[in-house]
């Protein structure tokens, strides 16, 4: 078990540590929650066909199915599922505009903290976008040679992850 303190999260930890980028706390979240699911697999299971079942694409599209579940989360003020949700929206076809729009009609509902949360989904947006930004360029020559490790994966990158736990 970690030490209490030992990770860094948004703002770093009493070890001075720098803060955790969004990615890696949904890999550590994650992580946790396939630990948990292991459990209980059956009530995991229920509620991740309940996840595929609510967003598959209906009247509604599955781009604005997650913008809902981002303003939902926001709302609730939980920032690592607000990370999740970011990622989710982007890999479901949501543009920057779209996001930021639904953000904005959180805040208009939630007042300040909403703006809070709204403003570290903007964080979680910057991060996911410039991540997938650099993914796409081409790495110089000398780095393609070099180790096998990209410096910007992490688990939640794992082809082999199903399903990222939200909470």
């Amino acid at each position: 078990m970690p030490e209490p303190g030992a990770h860094p999260g948004r703002h770093g930890n009493r070890h001075g540590e720098p803060p955790e980028s969004y990615r890696d706390r949904v890999a550590r979240s994650a992580a946790a929650g396939r630990r948990l699911a292991r459990h209980n697999p059956e009530l995991h299971r229920s509620y991740w066909t309940t996840h595929d079942l609510a967003l598959a694409d209906g009247d509604l599209d599955r781009a604005t199915k997650e913008l809902i579940g981002l303003a939902l989360v926001v709302s609730m003020q939980c920032e690592v599922c607000i990370a999740f949700h970011v990622r989710d929206c982007l890999d479901a076809g949501a543009t920057e505009g779209e996001i930021l729009d639904a953000l904005n009609v959180v805040v208009m509902q939630g007042g300040g903290p909403a703006m809070v949360h709204a403003g570290y989904a903007v964080e979680a947006l910057d991060e996911e976008l410039a991540a997938r930004s650099a993914e796409r360029e081409p790495a110089p020559a000398a780095e393609a040679a070099g180790p096998d490790l990209d410096p910007g994966s992490s688990i939640a990158d794992d082809p082999d992850i199903e399903h990222q736990v939200e909470q």
